[in-house]
C-alpha cells in the first residue's frame, strides 16, 4: 500500500508517536513524505519504507494512497 506521512508540526508527530516505536528526530524528514507499508502490527503500529528512511508510524499519522 502507499501511503503519506501526515504534515503535521513535530510536536503533534511526537505526541503521537508515542506507545508506536517512540520518536526519532530523522522522523521529521518524513513528514509530508509518500512511502510504502513494509509491516503492520496490533495496536496501529505501521513501518513506512520512504525516501528518507524507514520509520514505525501510528496509523493516525498515515493517509492512504492507493494500492500498489
Amino acid at each position: 500500500m502507499r501511503v503519506r506521512i501526515r504534515n503535521v508540526s513535530t510536536v503533534e508527530a511526537e505526541r503521537l508517536a508515542e506507545m508506536h516505536g517512540g520518536w526519532v528526530s530523522g522522523m521529521a524528514d518524513c513528514l509530508g513524505q509518500e512511502g510504502l507499508v513494509g509491516q503492520v502490527w496490533t495496536g496501529g503500529k505501521v513501518r513506512v519504507d520512504s525516501p528518507s528512511g524507514n520509520w514505525v508510524w501510528n496509523v493516525r499519522m498515515l493517509e492512504l494512497i492507493g494500492e500498489m
